[in-house]
């Protein structure tokens, strides 16, 4: 225009641009906050010269570089989650989130180092990357959340070598009652091993074991069917320290199968 006006200046700022950010703007200008766009903008009253055109800088913090501190700390974080969860049955799953954190992170750092001289692209780079730290920050919290699932697990009642709570339960329950079940057959072995005792000794009672011709002396008891896969298998019982010894190796067996089932259900 060839007369000479007033003019209202407004300039938005970049919504990550706060006061504390700004190191000099030029005289005149006043900075005001925009609640309903909520972001700051610098306004003021200019009075123009005929033909006049008057540029307005403003000088302030680079806050468009996510700093390299914070990249190597959300890495070497993803990384320690990961120390926990090996020889899991949760790695797998771990592994995809780790990898979908490191793409993340080293596409933030690329995109930062080719860096641009134009302001605006540079704007858009950062809020791109700032979608992409904030994926990393979210699989981290997964991370975490199946690390902390991994450690609930890790007590007597809670899952071993990663196995889900069912199955460790129903391992539990079948040990039990294993367990219930060779005490059944070890005070079946007793009552069978005092029976012949009684009849070995011609009806007296005898403080231990006798010591006998199992060939010649011993009976074996009649006891069904059952008798045949009792310890020893047919034969007569009459060592009695013995057939405790052998439900007690039966008994160690059946946990050590339970405990193998278990490392094996993890994988």
């Amino acid at each position: 225009p060839d007369a000479a006006r007033t003019v209202t200046v407004k300039e938005y700022l970049p919504k990550e641009i706060k006061p504390e950010h700004i190191i000099e703007m030029e005289k005149g200008l006043q900075l005001e906050y925009d609640s309903n766009l909520d972001s700051y903008f610098v306004t003021a009253e200019v009075k123009l010269g005929a033909g006049e055109r008057k540029i307005f800088k403003i000088r302030a913090e680079d806050v468009f570089t996510i700093s390299e501190e914070e990249l190597t700390a959300l890495q070497e974080q993803s990384q320690t989650l990961m120390e926990p969860l090996k020889g899991t049955s949760y790695f797998a799953q771990a592994s995809i989130l780790k990898s979908e954190i490191d793409a993340n992170l080293q596409s933030i750092a690329r995109t930062q180092v080719e860096g641009t001289a134009n302001i605006e692209k540079r704007i858009s780079i950062y809020r791109n990357n700032q979608k992409d730290l904030q994926k990393a920050k979210d699989n981290i919290e997964a991370l975490k959340a199946i690390v902390s699932e991994v450690s609930g697990k890790g007590g007597v009642f809670g899952s071993l070598f990663g196995v889900s709570a069912t199955m460790t339960w129903a391992i539990i329950i079948i040990v039990v009652v294993g367990v219930a079940v060779l005490m059944i057959l070890l005070f079946t072995l007793l009552a069978r091993s005092r029976a012949l005792e009684y009849h070995i000794s011609g009806g007296k009672r005898l403080k231990a074991p006798p010591i006998v011709d199992l060939k010649k002396q011993a009976v074996k008891i009649k006891g069904g069917l059952i008798t045949y896969f009792l310890p020893p298998f047919g034969k007569p019982v009459v060592d009695l320290r013995q057939t405790i010894k052998m439900v007690k190796i039966l008994i160690i067996i059946g946990v050590l199968a339970a405990l193998i089932l278990l490392a094996i259900t993890s994988f």
